[in-house]
């Protein structure tokens, strides 16, 4: 089973994303289809066995859309003749991902459009090389590629602004306004409007060709119906009089001009600006469209209607329509490019090269070519390169882009660094710990990604409407023309076409399309930035129902790591008997004798030789330390040697209390002192439990440890309900016995031991550092491991759903209140245009609003 992620064109609504995913569950193999409309990309898992992209790029065009490929060039050095040429172009043109190679020679260039999903560069150039050339993309600064819907839109305004002048003559509110005569024309006014109307408008028309040709109805159908039934009744009205002038060009020559112009000078132009295939034709086209243009001119001052007979033409309507459904799709693009600000900050923010040291020799990499184990040399003001740990020196390294975290962090040997985060202070020399395309980095890419590719469940909701509201607004629009022509104003077809043509513009259900996945794509990409991963819009969802948090202590309210805490002694000469525990918790792999030889490496303690030493389970450990008899361990240890504690155990209860493990310690047959050990609360663990608390949810800790640990750890944090000696399993069981008491539960642990909980919660939080983060196990991974990411991340989802249901109840209710009002004669399709287009950008506007959002800050913010 394999799983691609398609880029998708020629997607204007969710019926369209719709439709595409119907086809693609129709073809043997495909298991899961969605396509994601905000993103333009579908998301396909399918048995390749069965099934391959040349099928199903086939059945995506067979109903009128397309697939984006990448297209890079690259340089190919060790070409000789052009059978070299030849032989990449057979070689790479086979591969099932590659739609076209082009080899230059004579450049020593390839050309290549390919499916990235499919198809990596690195895997690209090993093939390449394979055959025995070297093969390198052109690292060329590109420049900056306008738009097409830019350049559309200015020339659509350019020709609509004379039809918009003209209106004012139609409206006694602005009869003040100069109108030049020449803008009231119908063959002037016919000049401007065709353009925008088979032109600019071209996409329309074929976006809803394809739709009606597989029998389903998008937003397109109802512009082009729309716009069509505007022009050309105003072109008919335009002809027919003809018949009222004596004075006039024969109309066998207007309709010639008309045709020709129409069929081969758009044409040519329309292939000019969309394809930049300019030719000869263009030696044509120049001296038709001036023909065109004055030929229209002096049939213009020949064919003047007289006062008060100017028909009533709605060429303006088509034109200003179509421009404005253009500028709100500009500005929709260039709103929806913001909301993948953070995705698009993440893959921008990756190292791309790496020194890597090899004895005395240093040598410049790519990151992709980096593997585990490899010494590299990051200096003051550098990106680390990939996750490892720190060899050698000691720095400052800023974390605030992978983790959200603002302060630096201070790393020294040992430590662990993220990939692609900012070395501040000294040079450091770090052992990489994952390959170069498997770092933290990465994988935050990825989730997120897949968390702005899924569907919430409520956008199914939407997708429902969608599927149905295009045919009905179609016979609506029919039913509000019938309605006006016979019984509202009898016989008045000027009047039954505007209401219609109302009806039909101003009911795209585009805003519904949008409202629920660009909320997602914008919150889900502002927490990113936070360190805070949702692994899909399912799980955003379900997070805002959440009422029940539990937490594990170890790791998740603790650090994870016991530390050495208090020393008591009963001799003076404490450094001793400390130095027979240094040494002889150095022999030992318990995992308290780490915690214990690191809490005591700063005292000077002399170093002595260990022999005998003796594990006891269950109790402790016995030694011979510099030539005397040594225990270390709990009371049962003591009692068994019978060795006496009394004078130092109400000392040790005390610390105990507070949820310290005790070490006592004898030398020979006597007592000589204690040492405790805790695992540390984290810093912030109590303020992001209050968080949690003042956001109205219940929170219960639950811990394998005993009842006095975990009564110490609650009470220190603020938590009122704990379980304790709870195993993994027993967690699990816990959390279903509350979700059939009807809680929607959410479980936050180290995503490692606490994996049967996560996966049984409704929602599973992975908390972690380092690279233990376990994004795999969980629906939402916090990066940084701090506790109040927990709160920050529901925040999110509560933000992110009422931004949703705010999209949702807007786009509604603007059909919903829209459609009765251009049905009822009082909306312009001009007006209603402009209300549609700017609909649409509104919803995505609203859910950029996530991304202003601070996140952590007080409670109802992210």
């Amino acid at each position: 089973m394999k799983t691609i992620i398609l880029r998708i064109t020629g997607m204007t609504c969710a019926s369209c994303s719709s439709r595409i995913e119907k086809v693609l569950l129709r073809l043997d193999g495909v298991e899961t289809a969605t396509v994601n409309l905000a993103l333009e990309e579908a998301t396909i898992s399918y048995n390749n066995e069965k099934v391959g992209l040349g099928d199903m790029e086939n059945r995506i065009r067979s109903i009128g859309f397309g697939i984006q490929y990448k297209e890079e060039t690259f340089n190919v050095s060790g070409m000789t003749c052009s059978a070299c040429a030849a032989r990449i172009e057979k070689v790479v043109g086979k591969l099932e991902a590659v739609d076209h190679i082009s080899v230059n020679l004579a450049l020593e260039q390839a050309n290549v459009r390919y499916q990235e999903a499919l198809l990596s560069e690195r895997q690209l150039k090993e093939k390449v090389e394979k055959i025995g050339f070297s093969f390198e993309r052109v690292n060329e600064q590109e420049e900056a590629k306008k738009d097409p819907i830019s350049l559309y839109v200015w020339v659509g305004i350019l020709l609509s602004f004379p039809l918009f002048w003209a209106m004012a003559d139609h409206f006694t509110f602005t009869e003040f306004i100069w109108v030049p005569e020449l803008f009231m024309n119908p063959w002037f006014q016919m000049l401007l409007a065709s353009p925008v109307q088979f032109i600019i408008g071209s996409r329309f028309y074929k976006s809803a060709y394809s739709a009606i040709k597989n029998r389903s109805m998008n937003m397109d159908v109802l512009v082009a119906l729309g716009t069509s039934a505007a022009y050309f009744y105003s072109v008919y009205l335009a002809f027919q009089s003809l018949a009222t002038y004596t004075n006039h060009v024969r109309l066998l020559d207007i309709e010639i001009i008309l045709a020709m112009v129409i069929v081969v000078g758009f044409f040519a132009l329309y292939m000019g600006i969309t394809q930049k295939k300019w030719s000869y034709d263009l030696l044509v086209i120049g001296p038709i469209m001036a023909i065109y243009g004055l030929g229209y001119y002096f049939a213009a001052q020949r064919l003047n209607p007289h006062e008060g007979d100017m028909p009533d033409l709605y060429f303006e309507t088509s034109a200003v329509l179509i421009t404005l459904i253009m500028v709100g799709k500009l500005l929709e693009s260039k709103a929806k490019t913001k909301s993948t600000k953070a995705i698009t900050t993440l893959v921008k923010g990756q190292a791309k090269t790496a020194l890597k040291v090899n004895g005395a020799n240093e040598e410049h990499i790519a990151v992709d070519s980096i593997q585990v184990g490899d010494l590299l040399l990051v200096k003051a003001g550098e990106k680390v390169p990939v996750d490892g740990k720190i060899v050698k020196g000691i720095t400052t390294i800023d974390e605030a882009f992978i983790t959200g975290e603002s302060l630096p962090q201070d790393k020294t040997v040992g430590s662990f660094v993220y990939g692609s985060t900012m070395n501040i202070t000294g040079a450091i020399v770090v052992e990489a710990t994952t390959n170069g395309n498997e770092t933290v980095l990465d994988d935050i890419v990825r989730v997120v990604r897949e968390a702005q590719q899924s569907k919430a469940p409520i956008q199914r909701f939407a997708d429902r409407i969608s599927a149905i509201f295009v045919p009905i607004v179609v016979a609506f629009a029919l039913f509000t023309f019938f309605v006006w022509y016979m019984f509202v104003s009898p016989g008045n077809m000027p009047h039954a076409f505007e209401a219609a043509i109302a009806v039909l513009v101003i009911s795209c259900p585009c805003a519904l399309g949008l409202a629920t996945p660009t909320s997602i794509m914008a919150g889900s990409g502002r927490a990113a930035e936070a360190g805070i991963l949702f692994k899909g819009g399912e799980h955003l969802e379900l997070a805002n129902r959440v009422d029940t948090v539990v937490l594990d202590k170890t790791g998740t309210i603790t650090e994870g790591k016991p530390v050495l805490m208090h020393v008591f002694s009963l001799q003076p000469n404490e450094h001793i008997w400390l130095s027979y525990v240094n040494e002889i918790e150095k022999q030992s792999n318990h995992p308290l004798a780490e915690a214990v030889t690191v809490g005591l490496q700063e005292r000077l303690l002399n170093v002595c030789t260990v022999n005998g030493l003796e594990e006891l389970a269950g109790m402790g450990m016995k030694a011979n330390g510099c030539g005397e008899s040594v225990l270390i361990g709990n009371r049962r240890l003591l009692d068994t040697y019978g060795v006496s504690y009394q004078a130092l155990d109400e000392q040790a209860k005390i610390r105990e209390r507070k949820g310290e493990t005790v070490l006592f310690v004898a030398v020979g047959s006597t007592v000589a002192g204690f040492l405790s050990l805790a695992d540390e609360l984290k810093p912030d663990s109590k303020e992001g439990i209050n968080q949690l608390k003042r956001m109205g949810l219940d929170v219960i800790m639950v811990t394998g440890d005993n009842p006095q640990t975990a009564a110490s750890v609650a009470e220190q944090v603020g938590i009122e309900k704990y379980k304790a000696n709870v195993l993994p399993d027993g967690k699990r069981t816990l959390i279903s016995a509350m979700q059939e008491q009807g809680a929607v539960v959410a479980m936050v642990g180290d995503g490692i031991n606490d994996a049967p909980a996560l996966v049984t919660a409704d929602v599973g939080i992975a908390i972690g550092s380092g690279a233990d983060v376990a994004v795999e196990s969980a629906d939402i991974a916090l990066i940084s491991g701090s506790l109040k990411k927990v709160g920050s991340a529901l925040t999110v989802s509560h933000l992110t759903m009422a931004n949703i249901k705010q999209n949702l109840f807007w786009a509604l209710i603007y059909n919903s209140i829209g459609i009765p009002i251009a049905a009822a004669g009082l909306l312009a399709p001009w007006l209603a245009g402009t209300a549609m287009a700017f609909s649409s950008v509104s919803v995505v506007l609203n859910a950029l609003r996530l991304q202003k959002k601070t996140i952590g800050q007080k409670e109802g913010t992210l």
